[in-house]
Formats: C-alpha cells, structure tokens, sequence
C-alpha cells in the first residue's frame, strides 16, 4: 500500500530519519509528520512511503521524498496512483479541499490543534476525508456532540525511546526548565510571574528558557518578550543573572535535562491538545509542573508523574515542593518516564497507525471512545449531555458546543474585518 504524507515545512535543512532520535528543534506537527511516517516504514517495511513537501532541503534515506510548490500540486500528482493521503489539518484550507474533492484519493486528517469553524465543516463534508485522527483522548471529547466524531478515533502522538540519564546530582538542584514556543499561547508569562516567588527561597535557583519563534509574528514574539522581562528584571531593568534565553535546542536539549530538576510546560494550557515538550520531560525522568486540564490530562498524571495547578502562586508552590522533596521528585520522574514507555513511544502507538489505514478505514463507523472521565473540564459534561440528548432523539441537525463556540468567533471575525 502506498501512503502520501504531506509536510509543509517552516525550512531549514534536516533528514526525516533522524526524527527517531527525538525533536531536534522543530513544531510539534512537523515533528509528529516526521516520525510516523518513518517509523512505520522501520516497523511495516511493505509500506511504500512517499513524502511530499515544498521544502527542498528535507531529505530521507529510508523514503522517497518529492518536492512540489504546494499542496494542490501535490494533490495532482497522487491522484493518479492509489493510496492513502494523511496531512495535518493545520496545512489545508478552501481551495485544497475543493481540489481534492474532485479526485479519487482516500485521505486522513491529522487534527493537531482545536478546529477553527471552516476546518471543521471541511472536514466533516468533505467524502474523500474517511477518517479523522485527534491526537488525544480530551481532543477527541472534545468533538462527541458533532458528526465528525463518527469517522474519528485519536492516536496519541509519538515519541522516540530516549535514552535514560542520570539524575543523582541535579534531582537536588534549583534548577528548573521550560521548553515552549516562545508566544502568549504556551504560556511562559505564567513562569515569569512565579519566578521572584521562587527566588525568596532559592536566591540560586536558574532558569533555562528553550524555545523560539515558531508561531507568532517577530512583532507579537518582541511585545510579549517585553512582558515577560518585567518579571525577570532587577531594580535597574536588568535581566535577572539566574535567567538564561536558549532559543531553539535540538539535541543540546539533553544536557539540560541532566541537569535540572523541574520541567515546565505550558502553565496555561491554551490550545494545548497533547504537549510534546511535558512528554520529553516525562521521558527523561523530570518530573513536570504544567497547567490542569485540557489536553494535559492526556499526557501528566497529578502527583504522579507531575503536578499540575493553576496560576502563579501554585506553579510557584509546586516547583518549590519538587526542589525540596527529593524523593518525591525522584518518584515523580521515575514514574513518568514509565508513563512514557507504556503509551507514547513507537511500539504502542504505530500499531494504532497500521490498524487505521489497513482495518479502521474501512468500517462503517468508528467505534465509540469517550473517555467518560474529567467532566469538570472543557465543558464535557455538556458535550456528553446534548451528545446523549441527540442520540435519544435521533437528531441529525446536531447543534454542538464547539460548533457555536467557533461558528460565533468565525462571524465575530469576518464582522471585524469589513
């Protein structure tokens, strides 16, 4: 069977093998786009893999990579083989559903991030779209009163098996990581509030800062970094000594991960459907602070293999909690990284791919995963009752809550805008 990945790439020179070494500084969705498709081909050798990008820098020595200028010249090009065709949604718009409506191609989307309200209509009309994969059990949830939850199921995303670090002397050091996009929607601002609190009682405690640019203009990422640097300045204006800006790490990543005692991930947990970056925190054994609930509830168990809060004032709490108590921290990253083993990594989640496209394309319907936990969050006891309401009275018109919340921000942005 021949499988088309589309990755429209943000450039720069890479090989898409080593993907299954881990994140070497890219998006999430770029990644994920990266190491499926590699790992299937590692576990499923028959399948004929192509990738397709408008990146010509991207390269593969274990699969056949060809260069188009978008995504509708991509299309033209597989419509003439069969196949299956998986793209994230985040890389589609109009004009590509129309132009792949007219084709014969069986395709996959990949949803990453919550669906605009045009995303959602396109994806749920569209015949050529078979199945929709969420990349979490709550993103998944989050859609149970629509009807594009009946040709939907979520795969967890993918990390590689890294390797296990030795943790003996940085476990007691007050030292602590955050590893985001730098933008308002991960969440840093949250950290930057709590780390004077941080310092009362560690007045040694570093900060390392990994992230870059990856998804606002250079206008917002300088404003919000200007925000942010008033929590993190002394009395002149000057940048705290114990702050350090990394920028975008690749595999340099790992030696701070030696070296620090607490993870940070998105404190905010805006747009957060998975979070890579609290799942590699996990993987190395550190234990993470991040936000409660959302897509998090997938990826960080409370007091288990992390903690997870609310505001300032708790994320500041807990980080202090994981500097003193050693031993705690040592359980919480111990269990995490065996949370990671047991689910995110490839032996548990390409298999999930192989049924998908040779066995869950062809049912009828999907089968029914409605995670029945966390109904405090996102609304979801309201999405389960008026998903139980239309089952009840076999309504087809379905009225969801996530189809008024985006329909009325989409005619509150195009009122905007004339």
């Amino acid at each position: 069977m021949k499988l088309y990945f589309w990755i429209k790439s943000k450039g720069g020179k890479r090989n898409l093998d080593d993907s299954k070494f881990g994140n070497y500084g890219i998006g999430g969705i770029e990644f994920e786009l990266s190491i499926v498709p590699c790992m299937l081909r590692e576990m499923y050798p028959y399948y004929d893999i192509h990738i397709y990008t408008d990146n010509i820098e991207l390269k593969s020595d274990s699969m056949a990579v060809h260069y188009v200028t978008n995504s509708l010249e991509m299309i033209d090009k597989i419509s003439k083989e069969e196949g299956v065709l998986i793209f994230a949604q985040d890389f589609s718009d109009k004009i590509f559903f129309e132009r792949l409506n007219r084709t014969e191609i069986q395709a996959i989307g990949w949803v990453h991030n919550y669906l605009t309200f045009l995303d959602y209509v396109y994806l749920q009309t569209s015949p050529n779209i078979k199945r929709v994969v969420f990349v979490g059990r709550q993103l998944y949830d989050h859609y149970i009163d629509t009807t594009l939850i009946k040709k939907a199921t979520y795969i967890y995303n993918c990390v590689p098996y890294y390797k296990k670090i030795d943790r003996r002397i940085s476990i007691c050091e007050p030292k602590i990581m955050f590893v985001g996009a730098f933008s308002k929607q991960k969440g840093f601002h949250v950290l930057a509030k709590a780390w004077k609190r941080i310092l009362k009682v560690y007045p040694n405690a570093q900060l390392y800062v990994a992230g870059g640019k990856q998804y606002s203009d250079n206008g917002k990422i300088d404003r919000y970094y200007v925000y942010c640097k008033k929590f993190l300045t002394d009395k002149r204006g000057n940048l705290l000594d114990g702050v350090h800006f990394l920028g975008i790490l690749g595999d340099e990543k790992r030696k701070y991960y030696e070296s620090v005692s607490v993870g940070v991930a998105n404190p905010t947990g805006k747009t957060e459907t998975f979070c890579l970056s609290a799942v590699e925190f996990e993987a190395h054994e550190v234990p993470v602070v991040t936000y409660d609930g959302f897509g998090l509830l997938d990826t960080v168990i409370n007091e288990k293999t992390g903690i997870c809060v609310r505001g300032a004032k708790k994320l500041a709490k807990a980080i202090l909690r994981l500097i003193k108590n050693t031993e705690f921290n040592r359980a919480l990253g111990i269990n995490g990284r065996k949370f990671v083993c047991s689910i995110f990594t490839p032996e548990h989640v390409i298999p999930k791919w192989h049924w998908l496209i040779t066995d869950g394309l062809y049912l009828e319907k999907m089968p029914d995963e409605f995670s029945y936990a966390n109904y405090l969050d996102d609304w979801k006891w309201l999405r389960y009752i008026n998903s139980r309401i239309q089952k009840m009275f076999h309504l087809k018109g379905k009225l969801s809550v996530q189809g008024v919340g985006t329909w009325s921000r989409w005619r509150l942005k195009r009122l905007g805008s004339k």
